[in-house]
């Protein structure tokens, strides 16, 4: 047996807001690491990816989840992913509405015959499976679309290896403020947002030319 390891990121590219929203998103990240590295203790690999990623799409601060960013017709579109060694699967929702924590969704998917499924389809999949209507806009998300702040961050994310040795990485984000949703996103793309060479797993985010993540490591 290894010692579990995990690692978290709260997003990539120029910081928004004050240096006082800064330092909040980096005290919650610290929350978030230490809650989850319990889980991994505890469960397994994929457990503790879905639980870190949960939390970061409860926290407003973020760009996944509740506190999504709008889209240009004000609405908010998010998408999520998960991989991970033991099934050996990536499961996935693209362009999901009105639910509060996608990567719940995406979880969902690891014993379905089709383990991406995109907008409407997403959308009708979580209802069916019991997850009840959410809207995750906030005021200062519905602000920032008023005054057209796009922003350059988003995609949060997970990934840890167990005390078995099974990797597991997950992802989630609202996207990039203001834009059209597009058919496909990055995120559910296992070689743009979970890479997977033999043995590892790389969770990231859209332009890789930003090397800003909030990362932390628990070892």
């Amino acid at each position: 047996m290894i010692t579990p390891k995990l690692i978290i990121h709260g997003g990539a590219g120029k910081l928004e807001g004050t240096v006082h929203k800064v330092e909040a998103m980096q005290s919650a990240l610290l929350e978030i690491v230490a809650k989850s590295y319990k889980v991994l203790n505890s469960q397994d690999a994929r457990s503790a990816v879905v639980y870190a990623v949960k939390c970061l799409e409860d926290n407003p601060l973020f760009n996944a989840g509740t506190g999504s960013k709008l889209q240009y017709d004000g609405k908010i579109r998010m998408s999520a992913g998960i991989m991970d060694s033991q099934s050996n699967k990536f499961t996935g929702v693209i362009n999901i509405q009105d639910i509060k924590n996608p990567i719940e969704v995406a979880n969902c998917l690891i014993h379905k015959r089709n383990t991406v499924i995109e907008g409407k389809h997403a959308t009708h999949f979580a209802r069916d499976n019991g997850f009840l209507n959410y809207n995750p806009i906030t005021k200062e998300r519905y602000l920032e679309f008023e005054n057209k702040c796009v922003g350059e961050t988003g995609t949060v994310g997970a990934v840890a290896i167990d005390r078995n040795s099974q990797l597991a990485a997950a992802t989630s984000t609202g996207g990039i403020g203001g834009t059209h949703s597009r058919p496909m996103s990055a995120i559910t793309r296992p070689r743009s947002a979970l890479t997977r060479p033999p043995g590892r797993h790389l969770g990231h985010t859209g332009n890789l030319e930003y090397n800003k993540l909030k990362v932390f490591l628990i070892s």
